[in-house]
């Protein structure tokens, strides 16, 4: 089970006044939002709207260089969208999400992920482990030394 991210944010009800409005942003590596090269990236963007809006969906790189987006439209009421996208190149990104009621934004969530090369054997020796630079010191342990590609655990 996918863990959630939930962002509040603003958007403008009838009338004018402020409401808020829950968009949630899950990954399917909701620990770290860390992939490897190859492994598909599976992101789920849930809320609920009123008809006639759309939903557009955004990757970026660091340089802010779009690398992939769609748009898809809603049909009301609550909804889960899955996007899955492949794994672009190495580096860190930034998924954001907006909800459209046509050219204005209505709802908007980010997400940040990053692409990096898979853990070596030599990442899961004792000394790396314990080390606050590495894979491990960021609350990754052994068992999430797995690489999808190859599907063998470190």
């Amino acid at each position: 089970m996918m863990a959630r991210l939930r962002l509040i944010v603003w958007m403008a009800a009838a009338g004018g006044a402020a409401g808020a409005s829950a968009l949630e942003l899950r990954s399917s590596r909701p620990e770290n939002n860390v992939f490897v090269p190859g492994e598909r990236i599976e992101f789920a963007v849930t809320g609920g709207e009123e008809a006639g809006r759309s939903l557009a969906v955004r990757v970026t790189d660091f340089w802010e260089q779009e690398v992939q987006a769609g748009e898809r439209p809603l049909a009301g009421g609550s909804y889960t969208q899955a996007w899955t996208f492949d794994s672009p190149r190495l580096g860190y990104f930034l998924l954001s999400a907006e909800v459209r009621s046509g050219t204005a934004s209505v709802a908007r969530a980010r997400m940040p992920f990053a692409v990096i090369p898979p853990p070596t054997a030599e990442m899961a020796a004792p000394e790396f482990r314990r080390s606050p630079f590495g894979l491990c010191g960021a609350g990754i342990g052994p068992r999430d030394l797995f690489c999808p590609s190859c599907g063998k655990t470190v």
